[in-house]
């Protein structure tokens, strides 16, 4: 037997929690955030778009991950973690 799980993102929360961590690192530390696998399964579009002002660059899993986020108008950097 099965049973149905979910997980509430607050993207509030995500958006404080980042300004945290942003506020207690060095200026000279990059942070990515990893938004692959539609940014866990929490919405990559969303999740992205409450973490721009917050981290340098995004990660992803796949090219069309990268082409969402330039779509969106991300214009930080990407890194891709699959060959090309």
């Amino acid at each position: 037997m099965s049973r149905p799980t979910y997980a509430l993102l607050s993207t509030e929360n995500l958006q404080y929690n980042a300004s945290l961590i942003r506020q207690k690192i060095n200026n000279n530390v990059s942070i990515m955030a990893m938004v692959k696998a539609n940014a866990y399964g929490h919405g990559l579009r969303s999740v992205s778009k409450r973490l721009v002002d917050f981290v340098d660059k995004f990660g992803v899993a796949s090219i069309d991950e990268a082409l969402i986020l330039r779509s969106i108008g991300i214009t930080k950097s990407i890194v891709l973690m699959e060959g090309v």
